[in-house]
C-alpha cells in the first residue's frame, strides 16, 4: 500500500509539473508553403497571398511574425484555418481585438490576430501552434499601381528567410498593354506569356529561397490611354489613365502687364530693392509697354499706370519707393478677372492676415514674386496654380536670372469634361502633370474631352472614348476610392475618422485589426462581428451583432436633439414643483431678431413661455419675474453624456464628484469607490488571493452569464474597463444600478454601469483669462509707453512711427500703441495700429484674438465680431 501511494504521488507531481510549465510566446514561425495570386490592370492590382505556417519546436507555441507592405498597399481580408476549412476574420477597434486575443490566449483557444503596428509593418499572432504542426492563412492587399518614367509598377515586398517547400505564383494583367516585364526578385528571368488582351504569368518551384519580392513593370507608349467605364446600379463610374506627350511648360503671351504690390506693415522684412530690379529686368526683357500697378494691404489702396512709350522705367522706380507700408494683408480684394492685362505679378511677403482666402482667378497668368525664406507656400500654390504660374524665390538667384525664368507657364490639364453627358470627377483641377490619373461618374457614359493648357490658352486637346472593358476579377473603381480616401484620412491625423474608416471598409489601419476566432462563445463574450458561416448560430443563441459607431453616433447627436429628449421630463418635474408653472416646448427660448435697427441683440422669444407676463419691457430685451426655484445637481445617465436632473430620475442614480473621489488616493477607480457608494462592493487582493484584479459588484440580479462586472462607459465609449484611467482626470462618476443601466446600455448593463465623465477643456478659456489678467495699468510700464505718454497729442503719430523702427517685430507693441491711442481720442489712428499689430502677428489666432478683446474693451463690437 505504501508503494503505490508513493507510486501516486511521483505521477501526480509529474503531471502537475509538466501541466505548469510556461508556452512559448512569440515564437517565430517556419514557412512551409506560399501560394500568390495577383490580378492587376492598367489601374489597380489585387493580391491573395495563402501561406502555410510550420512549428519546428516540440512543444506548443504562439507564433509570430511580421513583414511589410510598400505605401498604398491596403489589406482587405484575413483568413485562419479552423478543422480544415478558412474561417474569415473580423475587423475590429485594435484595443478590442487585441484584449480579445490576449484574453482568449491564456484559456488555449485557438484565435489569430493581424494588425499594422507602425507605418506599412504588420504583425500576425496565431495560437495555439501544436508541437511539429502547421498552420495556414491568407490575406488580400488592394492597391492603385504607382506610375513612374512613364511605367507602371507592382512591386510585393514580402519576404521569407525560410526555404520554402512549395511556391506557386501567378499572375494576370488584364487590359490591351503592352508585355509586362519582371524585375529584380524572385522571378527575375521569368517571362510573361500574352493571351489575347493579356498577359499572364504561372510559376511553380521547390525548395525556394524567397528572399527579394516579387516586382514588375508594364511600359507605356506616348498618347497610350486606358479610358475604364462601367455602368452599375444606375452610375456610370469611370477611371482614366494618359500618358501624354504634352510638353510641360509654355510660353504665352506677355505684353501687357498688371502689378500688385502687398504695402501691409510687413513690408519691411521683404527685399524691397531687389523685388524692383526684378521688375525691372522682366520689363526689359519682355519689352512690356503697358503696366498697371494695383498697392493693397487689406483693399486696394492706389491705381496707378505707366505707359513706357512716354514715360521711363526709373519713374516706376520711384513710384514703388515712395509707398507707405501699414495695414492687414488680404489676398481676396485681388480681382484677376477684372484686368486687361495677359499676365500679372504679385509682390508679397507671403502671409495672409486678414479676410478670406477666396481668389478671384482670371483668364490671365500669374506669378507670385517672394523674397524672403519663410511664407505660406500653399497660399501661394493656390493664387497661381490655376492660371499656371509659379512662385519665383528671389533668394535663390540673382534678379536678372528669375526673370528670365519667369516666362514660362505650366502645360496643365486645366479642363475636363463629357462630349454628350455631364461628369464628375473626384480629383482637383488643374492638375500639373502630363500623365494624367482621374476617376469619376457621368450622368451617362460618354466620351471625354481633355484641355491641356492653362485658363488663357489651350495647347492640346484630346477627345477619348472607352477602351478597357470590365475586370470582374478586380473591383477597379472602390479599390481606387478606397486606398484614396485611406491615404487622404492618415494625412489629416484624425484617429476617430481612421476608426471608423477601417470598421466600415473593413481594412487594417492604425486603429482596427483583424481577428479570428474559434468558439461562438468567445465572438458573444467579446461583443466580435462573427463571419457569415456562424451569424445564424449565434443568431440562434439571442446574439445579433450590431455595429456600434458610438463615436458617429456622438457626432450627430445635437444639442437639440439632447434637448428635445429631455423635454418631457423636465416639463413634469416642472408641474411637480408647481402646476401653475408653464411648460416648456421646442421653440429655442432665445433668438436672434433680425429687424433692421435691433443690430443683432438677443431676444426672447414670447411664444416659448406660456401664461407669463413681462414685468419691464426696455427696447429689445424682456425681463422675466425671479423666481426662487432652484435646478438639482445634474447627472450623466447616458453613454451620450446626455444630463438630467436628480429629481427626474426615477431609476436608482449615485453621483461622485472629483473631489469626493480623491478623497483617499486609490491606485484606480474600483477602490476609490469603495465606501463611497451604497449597494457597491468592491473586492481586491488579499493575502489570500494576491495580485487578483479588484472588482466591483453593485446591488441586483447577476447577468445569467455568470459575470457580475458593471460596464464602464467612458465618455460616451463603453470600455472593458476603467482600470488605466487617472483619477485626476475625472470629473465625476454616476452610478446606475439594475434596470436604470439596462435601459441605456442594453444587456451591457444588465450588471449596472459605471459613466465616468472625464475634465474637459473650456473653450477660449486661456485666451480670455489671459486677456482678463492683462490691463495696461496693472502692468509694468515698457520703456516706450513711458516716452510716448509724455508726448504731445499732435505729435504721437510721428513719435509712433520712430518707435515703430525699434520695435518693428514686437506685437505687443502695437497693441499697447493702439490702447494709448484710443484713449487720446484718435480712434481711427488706432484702428490702423492694430491691423499693424495683426500684420506683424502673421495673422496667427493670439493675434487676431487680442485685437479682437482690445476692440470689445472699445466697445467697438462690429469689429471684433468681423474678426471672430
Amino acid at each position: 500500500m505504501r508503494k503505490f501511494f508513493l507510486l501516486s504521488l511521483f505521477f501526480i507531481g509529474t503531471f502537475c509539473v509538466s501541466a505548469q510549465q510556461p508556452r512559448r510566446l512569440d515564437q517565430p514561425m517556419e514557412v512551409k508553403t506560399c501560394n500568390i495570386r495577383i490580378n492587376a490592370n492598367a489601374f489597380a492590382a489585387k493580391t491573395f497571398v495563402e501561406i502555410e505556417y510550420y512549428n519546428p519546436q516540440n512543444v506548443e507555441i504562439e507564433g509570430l511574425t511580421f513583414f511589410k507592405l510598400n505605401p498604398g498597399q491596403v489589406i482587405t481580408a484575413f483568413q485562419l484555418e479552423l478543422n480544415g476549412k478558412y474561417r474569415d476574420g473580423s475587423i475590429e477597434e485594435k484595443w478590442k481585438a487585441s484584449n480579445a486575443y490576449n484574453t482568449i490566449v491564456g484559456k488555449r483557444v485557438d484565435p489569430a490576430l493581424l494588425q499594422l503596428t507602425h507605418e506599412n509593418n504588420y504583425r500576425l499572432n496565431i495560437y495555439p501552434f501544436a508541437p511539429k504542426s502547421s498552420r495556414k492563412i491568407t490575406f488580400t492587399i488592394v492597391q492603385v499601381l504607382p506610375e513612374k518614367n512613364n511605367e507602371l509598377l507592382y512591386d510585393l515586398p514580402i519576404t521569407f528567410l525560410d526555404t520554402i517547400e512549395s511556391m506557386n505564383v501567378n499572375i494576370n494583367v488584364q487590359g490591351n498593354l503592352q508585355l509586362p516585364v519582371m524585375q529584380a526578385g524572385l522571378l527575375e528571368n521569368v517571362a510573361f506569356e500574352k493571351l489575347k488582351d493579356n498577359a499572364f504569368l504561372s510559376w511553380k518551384s521547390n525548395n525556394v529561397i524567397y528572399k527579394n519580392g516579387i516586382a514588375f513593370k508594364i511600359p507605356t507608349s506616348k498618347n497610350e490611354y486606358h479610358y475604364w467605364s462601367n455602368d452599375k446600379s444606375g452610375k456610370n463610374n469611370f477611371a482614366l489613365r494618359l500618358f501624354s506627350d504634352v510638353p510641360e511648360s509654355f510660353t504665352p503671351v506677355q505684353n501687357k502687364l498688371a502689378v500688385f504690390w502687398d504695402a501691409s506693415a510687413s513690408g519691411h522684412s521683404r527685399n524691397i530693392d531687389k523685388e524692383i530690379s526684378y521688375l525691372e529686368h522682366y520689363i526689359a526683357g519682355k519689352h512690356i509697354m503697358d503696366i498697371e500697378f494695383f498697392v493693397f494691404n487689406s483693399k486696394i489702396r492706389q491705381y496707378s499706370k505707366f505707359n513706357l512709350r512716354n514715360q521711363k522705367l526709373s519713374q516706376i522706380r520711384r513710384f514703388l519707393l515712395s509707398i507707405k507700408y501699414f495695414g492687414t494683408t488680404n489676398f481676396s480684394v485681388l480681382d484677376f478677372s477684372a484686368i486687361q492685362s495677359n499676365v500679372a505679378l504679385v509682390f508679397t511677403d507671403g502671409f495672409q492676415s486678414s479676410g478670406s482666402k477666396k481668389i478671384k482667378q482670371g483668364g490671365c497668368l500669374v506669378n507670385c514674386v517672394i523674397s524672403v525664406r519663410s511664407y505660406n507656400v500653399a497660399l501661394l500654390n493656390e493664387i497661381c496654380s490655376s492660371s499656371g504660374g509659379r512662385v519665383i524665390q528671389l533668394l535663390a538667384s540673382s534678379a536678372r536670372t528669375a526673370a528670365e525664368l519667369s516666362s514660362q507657364a505650366d502645360n496643365m490639364l486645366y479642363q475636363a469634361e463629357g462630349k454628350t453627358s455631364s461628369i464628375r470627377i473626384n480629383e482637383t483641377l488643374p492638375i500639373k502633370s502630363n500623365n494624367i490619373f482621374i476617376t469619376g461618374n457621368a450622368d451617362l457614359q460618354t466620351d471625354l474631352l481633355l484641355k491641356f493648357g492653362n485658363n488663357s490658352h489651350t495647347n492640346r486637346l484630346y477627345q477619348l472614348q472607352p477602351n478597357v472593358s470590365e475586370d470582374s476579377t478586380i473591383d477597379t473603381y472602390g479599390i481606387i476610392q478606397l486606398v484614396n480616401n485611406y491615404e487622404k484620412i492618415k494625412k489629416s491625423w484624425k484617429w476617430e475618422e481612421m476608426l471608423l474608416f477601417g470598421l466600415e471598409n473593413k481594412i487594417v489601419t492604425e486603429r482596427t485589426a483583424y481577428l479570428v476566432l474559434e468558439r461562438i462563445e468567445d465572438y458573444i463574450k467579446f461583443k466580435i462581428a462573427p463571419p457569415k458561416e456562424l451569424e445564424e448560430q449565434c443568431a440562434q443563441m439571442n446574439y445579433v451583432y450590431t455595429s456600434r459607431y458610438k463615436r458617429k453616433e456622438i457626432k450627430n447627436y445635437t444639442e437639440t436633439q439632447q434637448i428635445e429628449n429631455l423635454l418631457p421630463d423636465l416639463n413634469r418635474k416642472i408641474e411637480w414643483w408647481n402646476k401653475h408653472n408653464p411648460e416648456i416646448n421646442k421653440t429655442p427660448l432665445w433668438s436672434i431678431d433680425e429687424k433692421p435697427g435691433n443690430n443683432g441683440n438677443a431676444t426672447i422669444d414670447k411664444t416659448t413661455i406660456k401664461n407669463e407676463k413681462p414685468v419691464v419691457e426696455s427696447g429689445s430685451f424682456i425681463q422675466l419675474p425671479d423666481r426662487n426655484n432652484s435646478i438639482a445637481e445634474v447627472v450623466v445617465t447616458s453613454a451620450f453624456n446626455v444630463k438630467r436632473t436628480a429629481r427626474s430620475v426615477s431609476t436608482s442614480v449615485q453621483v461622485v464628484n472629483a473631489e469626493d473621489l480623491n478623497t483617499v488616493r486609490a491606485p484606480n477607480i474600483n477602490n476609490a469607490l469603495a465606501g463611497k457608494v451604497a449597494g457597491a462592493q468592491v473586492r481586491s487582493q488579499s493575502t489570500a488571493a494576491l495580485g487578483r484584479e479588484t472588482m466591483i459588484r453593485l446591488r441586483g440580479e447577476n447577468s445569467l452569464n455568470g459575470r457580475s462586472q458593471p460596464v464602464y462607459v467612458v465618455d460616451g465609449t463603453i470600455m472593458p474597463d476603467a482600470g488605466d484611467i487617472n483619477s485626476d482626470d475625472i470629473e465625476e462618476v454616476t452610478i446606475l444600478q439594475g434596470p436604470a443601466a439596462a435601459a441605456r446600455f442594453g444587456p451591457d448593463g444588465a450588471n449596472g454601469a459605471i459613466v465616468v465623465t472625464m475634465k474637459k477643456g473650456r473653450r477660449n478659456y486661456n485666451y480670455y483669462n489671459a486677456y482678463k489678467s492683462y490691463k495696461l495699468s496693472e502692468m509694468p510700464e515698457m520703456d516706450y509707453m513711458e516716452a510716448i505718454k509724455k508726448i504731445d497729442k499732435d505729435e504721437l503719430w510721428n513719435e509712433y512711427q520712430l518707435f515703430k523702427k525699434d520695435y518693428v517685430n514686437d506685437v505687443s507693441f502695437y497693441f499697447d500703441m493702439a490702447d494709448h491711442f484710443f484713449n487720446k481720442k484718435l480712434k481711427e489712428m488706432a484702428f490702423e495700429i492694430i491691423e499693424d499689430g495683426i500684420e506683424m502677428s502673421g495673422g496667427s489666432i493670439s493675434g487676431k484674438c487680442a485685437a479682437a478683446y482690445l476692440y470689445e474693451s472699445w466697445n467697438e463690437f462690429e469689429k471684433a465680431a468681423a474678426i471672430y
